[in-house]
């Protein structure tokens, strides 16, 4: 009888991309029914929280992938080509979600951040944009493994990717107006659940930093 091992084992790549293409598919969903599928009334207010979904959604499947192939027992190379190509999106959808927001608040008259983000959010909120902030700043630093990756330093770095992961989540709860309520509230949480047990499982196998 196959066992889910020897599944991953052949199906590895295939598990990969059905479970970004589901949690991309979950987010696109999700901001459609929040604009009310009013697509002509779309502005970069309601355009920017999508691209933080679909940022914050790949890199839940990237620990996903990360998981399965450490429990299957595959190399980094048996993803090789998922994870250049989802990087590359993730990469754009970082830099449009506080992009756009910074454009169009601008484009109000309110300045620039970080003075315009907290007259957007006012004071009560803003700590959990900075949250954002940070976690945007450690997202741009990880993209230097290209370069970096193999140095003895690089594992903190790592750390404070996974640290940032958990901001994201507080960040997206308090300021996400479109997760208050509804099934992409739990599904959202179901994430963030998902995300800390894997953190225990790569803790066990020696696999987290």
């Amino acid at each position: 009888m196959q066992t889910m091992k020897d599944w991953l084992n052949k199906n590895l790549t295939a598990f990969a991309w059905g479970v970004s293409g589901a949690v991309v598919l979950l987010a696109l969903l999700h901001w459609g029914f929040w604009i009310d599928w009013r697509f002509s009334d779309v502005n970069f207010y309601r355009l920017f929280p999508l691209f933080g979904l679909l940022a914050f959604s790949l890199m839940w499947s990237h620990y996903v992938t990360f998981a399965a192939r450490v429990y299957s027992g595959q190399e980094r190379s048996a993803t090789k080509t998922y994870s250049r190509y989802t990087g590359y999106a993730v990469l754009g959808f970082l830099l449009l979600h506080p992009g756009l927001l910074a454009w169009q608040i601008y484009l109000d008259g309110y300045g620039l951040p970080p003075v315009s983000f907290q007259e957007y959010v006012g004071s009560a909120l803003y700590g959990f944009l900075i949250l954002g902030t940070i976690s945007f700043m450690i997202f741009m630093l990880y993209e230097l493994h290209r370069w970096f990756a193999k140095k003895s330093w690089w594992k903190w770095i790592v750390a404070l990717n996974h640290l940032a992961m958990l901001l994201i989540v507080i960040h997206a709860i308090k300021l996400g107006g479109s997760l208050m309520g509804g099934w992409f509230q739990i599904t959202f949480i179901g994430y963030a659940v998902v995300l800390v047990l894997i953190y225990l499982y790569l803790w066990d196998r020696k696999q987290l930093i």
